[in-house]
């Protein structure tokens, strides 16, 4: 089978099972969506590794892609299993927290690879997605604490902790892309990401946990976001 094919019908697969995943959570938490939820990110996963199998290709980048994905599998898990078991919620939240920011240390990674092998200097890049990073976190805490209400409870210093990682790394994307075409898709699908937590954001600490809207806007851009992470293989075999 052409890769083209294969890689367009896994993009499918991951479209379908994730509007399985929100019809199935529309009705509630429950192990149902738990499954469905695990097979849509599995379905991202498989985006990669279609990519890889045909490549042929192993290097340091691919690698750490894939591990961020299989780590963003496990956080949603882990968040899912987190609305489930309410009992466990702070320590099923606090692993997710920690799972997506492993998968983010991965995607640094994998940036600062395909950089380096393009012949990009990657000092200044890093500079201002610290910077960058900073600013945003900042402006990002306090807007949600002042202007939305949020309330972040115990769980303040990991959210910060995790906002750090996630807008300094979008930044940090955001710079390539502008200096090589080739980062384009990491840098979007890294910004639905974003988008994606800052909506989660509202849901967990915003108290509209139930709200439908945000649940469907959260897990589209989401699943976006992981589908163009992922097809940055694809499209740099093209």
């Amino acid at each position: 089978m052409d890769i083209k094919i294969a890689f367009i019908l896994s993009v499918v697969l991951c479209v379908l099972f994730t509007a399985l995943f929100i019809f199935v959570r529309s009705k509630g938490a429950s192990p149902k969506s738990l499954i469905a939820k695990t097979v849509a990110s599995f379905c991202f996963v498989l985006c990669c590794l279609i990519s890889l199998t045909y490549s042929g290709i192993i290097n340091g980048a691919y690698m750490c892609i894939i591990a961020g994905l299989v780590c963003g599998l496990i956080g949603d898990i882990l968040l899912e299993a987190k609305v489930i078991y309410v009992q466990d919620s702070d320590i099923y939240l606090n692993e997710g927290f920690g799972s997506f920011a492993c998968g983010h240390v991965f995607y640094i990674f994998a940036l600062i690879d395909m950089a380096t092998n393009c012949g990009i200097d990657c000092i200044m890049p890093i500079l201002v997605a610290i910077g960058g990073g900073l600013l945003l976190t900042i402006g990002s805490y306090f807007s949600s604490t002042k202007l939305l209400k949020q309330d972040f409870g115990k769980h303040k210093i990991a959210t910060i902790a995790y906002t750090f990682i996630l807008t300094g790394i979008t930044v940090f994307a955001i710079v390539l892309a502008i200096m090589n075409t080739m980062f384009i898709s990491f840098a979007i699908g890294l910004i639905f990401f974003l988008v994606s937590d800052l909506i989660l954001s509202m849901q967990y600490f915003g108290g509209k946990a139930n709200n439908n809207t945000l649940q469907i806007l959260n897990h589209s851009t989401y699943y976006l976001a992981q589908i163009l992470i992922a097809s940055t293989v694809f499209i740099q075999l093209l």
